[in-house]
């Protein structure tokens, strides 16, 4: 998933996006987002976090593009490499 891997590159370290394992933020594995639902998850990808270096991507994403990354991270992301 070339898009989602690098719309997620400004909030992580580069060398981090193919384990998912986090940089600047918490990680995105399912097991640290297990106690997450999709919604909180998609609500946070379209606004962002603030006070951290998660941005919003409202101006960039539909509700549809949120719900299928919010779906994704539940699922797991297979190796970007």
């Amino acid at each position: 998933t070339p898009r989602f891997a690098s719309s997620t590159a400004p909030c992580r370290l580069l060398s981090c996006i193919s384990t998912m394992k986090g940089g600047l933020g918490p990680a995105l594995l399912p097991a640290e987002l297990a106690q997450k639902d999709e919604e909180q998850m998609q609500f946070v990808i379209l606004h962002g976090r603030r006070g951290t270096a998660m941005p919003g991507w409202r101006p960039l994403l539909t509700e549809e593009e949120a719900a299928w990354i919010a779906e994704r991270l539940a699922r797991g992301v297979p190796d970007a490499r």
